[in-house]
């Protein structure tokens, strides 16, 4: 990821879910810098469902605070 790019959907995500304009937020994602974007999201009752790849290449804490998570392939299927 470009540097900045984490803070910029930390920011999304605040903005969206403040101004109750969303109500899930779909994370293809991993990395632990989104965790306090996620907890306040979820605050404000947005469900964060996390999608990421093969074990590893995510951060278990970032898991943590997701509602749901989900496991891809290479191909993007569900596992």
């Amino acid at each position: 990821m470009q540097k900045g790019v984490d803070s910029l959907l930390v920011v999304d995500m605040l903005n969206l879910s403040a101004r109750k304009t969303i109500d899930s937020i779909k994370l293809l994602a991993g990395d632990r810098d989104l965790i306090a974007g996620v907890k306040s999201a979820r605050d404000f009752g947005v469900i964060v469902d996390l999608f990421t790849f093969k074990k590893g290449t995510y951060a278990n804490a970032l898991k943590g605070e997701c509602d749901s998570w989900h496991m891809l392939d290479v191909d993007c299927n569900m596992i």
